[in-house]
Order: C-alpha cells, then structure tokens, then sequence
C-alpha cells in the first residue's frame, strides 16, 4: 500500500510540476511584445511632385515569404511604383500595380528568413489635382501567405 501511495503522490507531484512549467511559459509569451507590426512612412503630400514612401517592419521574428496589401484612395494620389527595399533585395519580388483601381498585392519570397527591422519595400507616390496631406495607406499582410523558414505561418 505504501508504494501505490507514494507512486501516486509522484504522479501528482509530477503533474504539478508539469502545470508550472507550462504557466511560467504561457506568461512569457503574453507579456513579450514580440509581434512583427507592419507600416508606412508618415509622409505628407504637398505638390505633384513624386514622394517616395518605405514601407516597413519592426519587432520583425522572420519570415521567408509574404504578401501585403496596399489600399490608398486615387482621388487624393497616385501609386506610380513599387521597388525592393534592403530587406527584400534578393529573392522573388513581384506586384499587381495597375491592375484594379485604388488596391495592390506585393509578393515577395526568398531561400532563408529575413529577421531583421527595415524597409520591406518603397512605393513611388504622386498627389492629385493639388491634394495636400497625408498619403492615407492602409497597409495590411495575409497571414495565410506569410512564413518563415519553417513555413509556419
């Protein structure tokens, strides 16, 4: 009987044990800010001049692969181009600039992550009919098409 009583008493201990370890672990990860955040330069349009626009990643963990989407209102200004920033100079990098209104996809992959904070890419933008102002993008990524090198999302 001792022995059942104390092979029991391990099995608690154990589970115990196990239950700590997993909430000291759980509340690590809540209380790191550690998510990638995504975002475009402020700039303010004044003229009809060309401005260039990066748009970047901080607290970036890595990824091999994504897919952002670019929204910007083509009443107030024009996407004129879109080009490689330091982050995605190597790698497949590919847009959809012209091909629906005032909305475009940029799609970049590469062959290992990229884990640094920079510049993704730039956008080359022009005011219209003398807007002036902020650029009003909203920027966004799909989840479901950004990974890492382990290919998780």
């Amino acid at each position: 009987m001792d022995g059942m009583k104390k092979l029991i008493e391990n099995i608690i201990g154990f589970a115990i044990a196990v239950i700590l370890i997993m909430n000291v672990y759980y509340l690590d990860n809540i209380m790191a800010d550690d998510s990638n955040s995504i975002y475009s330069d402020d700039n303010e349009l004044s003229s009809e001049a060309e401005e260039s626009v990066n748009i970047k990643i901080k607290n970036n963990t890595g990824y091999m692969g994504f897919k952002i989407h670019i929204e910007y209102e083509t009443d107030k200004i024009d996407v004129i181009s879109v080009a490689s920033g330091e982050l995605t100079s190597e790698g497949i990098f590919q847009d959809n600039l012209g091909q629906n209104n005032d909305v475009f996809d940029v799609v970049w992959s590469g062959t290992e992550d990229i884990s640094r904070d920079g510049t993704m890419f730039m956008l080359i933008v022009k005011a219209k009919n003398g807007y002036s102002g902020k650029t009003g993008l909203t920027v966004t990524f799909s989840q479901e098409d950004t990974f890492n090198e382990k290919w998780e999302d």
